[in-house]
């Protein structure tokens, strides 16, 4: 029944400070998977936000970059050939494929011949490579310069000498992270708030951690009014975003 008012609560509220002291309020009345599951709903949502999400699932205030790497990890067997493995995703800045010597602690693995290796953005495509024999126990990496905000990897196998033997194949796609604006109005709570997420929940810390960061928390109505200054400087749909939110909070005032 807690668990249920606090995620009814949540939903309702769009504060984080708020969230976060109503967490607090209730956490000795739940269980610890439930707790941690909330805390973590509470910050994700809460540097989402912070972020300024756009309707084109960008941010305002953050980029994807290669000093922040995330991978996308894929593996198949090639048990038919030809074969063709496509993946669609974003900001992609590298692609990995990775032939292991061994398929598991059993079963060795065997080469494989890659007919084609490309990438398809908009209406365009790019030829990475082809033709090529993928050697067991190599890994070979396709850096593309730059980070491709949407894009489709696609590659093409077929068979080698070695018919009837399989190869197991892994694939990373290599994915720009979040790097954050320090120009976002709301920078120096999102950097707490991402050293808070840093908490480990079972940590003895972990409750001195949040009541130092609620100590630091600004008053809510302030941080909305330097976010609306922020977006009438900017340009002329950042402008109408900021009268729209103006209006908004003057109906909140009595």
């Amino acid at each position: 029944m807690i668990f249920l008012f606090m995620i009814l609560f949540l939903i309702g509220s769009q504060d984080l400070c708020q969230n976060l002291k109503s967490f607090q309020n209730l956490m000795p009345y739940l269980e610890k998977n439930e707790a941690e599951k909330i805390f973590n709903q509470i910050l994700d949502e809460g540097i989402y936000n912070l972020r300024g999400p756009k309707p084109d699932g960008t941010f305002l205030y953050a980029y994807p970059s290669m000093e922040n790497p995330q991978f996308l990890n894929f593996s198949f067997d090639l048990e038919k050939l030809p074969f063709i493995w496509k993946q669609k995703a974003n900001n992609i800045f590298s692609i990995k494929i990775k032939v292991p010597k061994k398929k598991n602690i059993f079963w060795g693995n065997e080469d494989a011949y890659l007919k084609e290796l490309l990438i398809k953005f908009g209406n365009e495509e790019k030829l990475l490579d082809k033709e090529k024999i993928l050697k067991r126990g190599e890994e070979y990496e396709y850096p593309l310069n730059k980070i491709y905000e949407n894009i489709e990897v696609v590659l093409k196998f077929e068979e080698t000498e070695n018919k009837g033997r399989s190869s197991y194949i892994e694939i990373n796609l290599i994915q720009g992270g979040l790097k954050d604006d320090p120009k976002n109005p709301d920078y120096p709570l999102l950097k707490s708030l991402l050293e808070l997420k840093k908490t480990y929940f079972s940590s003895p810390y972990f409750n001195e951690n949040i009541e130092n960061f609620l100590m630091n928390c600004p008053n809510s109505f302030k941080r909305e009014l330097q976010y609306i200054l922020y977006l009438l400087k900017g340009n002329s749909r950042e402008q109408m975003e900021g009268i729209d939110r103006l209006e908004k909070l003057l109906k909140q005032i009595p």
